[in-house]
């Protein structure tokens, strides 16, 4: 029902397939509080998120946030769990992100031609039943596949409305790496953004390499903002 009611006009990655969190775990959906944006997130650190900073951009709450994500069902049948509205911090964003939004913004993304779309949010309490995901500075290249996970219906034809939303994972090819972006081979749609790309490592173990970013790009993690900002929330920082 909450599904329905605010990620109605949510996609799901297209082709993608619905996904339990222990084989991608930390994959969470999420509604800012006083904002129209619809965003996932993947958990990497014990009420730490990592996200798209575009999904704050018109960012105004009363500072706190719903999340929801999958239980353990058929995939026939998926079944979503519907978290607590939980405080949460400012989110951290990263320094050289720019708003893309009015003549301005797509004036300087043309000439910046890249955007670190990164942010991380802090709830004021942890989501124990969510699993924590490994992110990984690992060196990508064009032609490597990556699973991109996202909130959405079965197929990019349907809606929340009229069918079940879950969370979904998806392959998608590389075809450029940037200095702060990745882009592959198909469109990513609405409610979508600020979902992790897993990297399958040896074993079948999975890393978060990227953020998604929306419009068939993919935010490379800057890691060296990301661990610093990392420690500095866990020991209580702004």
């Amino acid at each position: 029902m909450l599904a329905a009611l605010w990620l109605s006009t949510a996609l799901a990655l297209q082709n993608g397939a619905y996904v339990e969190q222990e084989r991608f775990p930390g994959t969470i959906a999420f509604y800012l509080s006083g904002s129209k944006k619809k965003c996932t997130a993947v958990h990497v650190a014990p009420k730490i998120f990592l996200t798209a900073a575009h999904c704050f951009d018109d960012y105004r709450s009363d500072g706190k946030i719903e999340f929801v994500a999958n239980e353990k069902g058929p995939e026939s049948e998926p079944r979503i769990a519907t978290f607590p509205r939980l405080l949460v911090r400012a989110p951290v964003i990263q320094p050289d992100y720019f708003r893309e939004q009015g003549f301005f913004g797509r004036l300087k993304r043309w000439f910046s031609g890249e955007n670190p779309d990164l942010a991380l949010i802090k709830t004021m309490e942890d989501i124990e039943e969510l699993a924590i995901a490994r992110v990984e500075d690992f060196k990508v290249r064009p032609g490597l596949s990556l699973l991109v996970g996202g909130f959405g219906p079965a197929t990019p034809d349907e809606s929340c409305e009229a069918a079940p939303c879950s969370i979904r994972m998806d392959a998608r090819k590389i075809t450029k790496v940037g200095k702060h972006e990745l882009s592959v081979d198909a469109f990513l749609t609405h409610g979508d953004d600020g979902g992790p790309a897993y990297l399958v490592r040896p074993g079948g173990k999975l890393s978060v390499v990227a953020i998604n970013q929306g419009d068939s790009r993919l935010t490379l993690i800057d890691h060296a903002w990301f661990a610093a900002n990392l420690e500095r929330l866990e020991e209580g920082r702004k």
